[in-house]
């Protein structure tokens, strides 16, 4: 393998040098063991044959091993940056922010997450997903409860519109947090969209 490999990188023969990294890592017992030459295989995916797809798939198979593999985490978060895939750049944000041991940064990190989820996914769903990550790290966060509570009712609405599309009753549109005539929550920071 080590004579293979030399000689592949020496003559700059990519594709054969992955094939056999490829081959060699199957062969692996241990998942660990494979996280060096996944990386190795990405690496040379992104730099020697400018194949970000690929590489994007064996920098995802390190993190699935080793959720702490930096290297992976900041090749990703450029990747996705790249491909404009803010989704996918804000799950390899939150591990990086899980790898985070003050709760003061790691909170900040995810409320950072919550608002690219709101304003450049404009996925409500993640929203609430991170503003629940935030409330496990610190239950008494004023503006990840207020966000939150402003943004379940939402989704409950819209989930209830999908189902029934019966005109509705005076009685149902003043329970309506969407209703005209509702009292609206007072706005959060974390629940404001651009």
């Amino acid at each position: 393998y080590d004579y293979l490999n030399a000689f592949y990188r020496k003559d700059r023969k990519w594709d054969k040098l992955i094939i056999l990294q490829k081959k060699w890592t199957e062969n692996l017992q241990n998942d660990y063991q494979k996280v060096a030459p996944y990386a190795s295989i990405a690496e040379t995916y992104l730099f020697k044959q400018s194949n970000k797809d690929d590489a994007i798939e064996y920098f995802e198979k390190v993190l699935a091993i080793d959720p702490k593999y930096i290297n992976a985490i900041e090749h990703l978060k450029k990747l996705y940056t790249e491909n404009d895939d803010i989704e996918e750049l804000i799950g390899v944000q939150q591990k990086e922010a899980a790898l985070i041991n003050s709760v003061d940064e790691k909170v900040d990190r995810l409320k950072s997450l919550v608002l690219l989820a709101r304003t450049k996914a404009n996925n409500t769903g993640l929203a609430i997903k991170l503003l629940n990550l935030i409330l496990e790290c610190s239950p008494t966060d004023k503006d990840a409860f207020e966000a939150l509570n402003m943004f379940i009712p939402k989704e409950e609405s819209k989930n209830e519109a999908k189902s029934d599309s019966a005109p509705k009753s005076d009685a149902d549109s003043k329970s309506d947090p969407e209703s005209e005539d509702s009292p609206k929550p007072e706005s959060s920071k974390l629940a404001t969209v651009t």
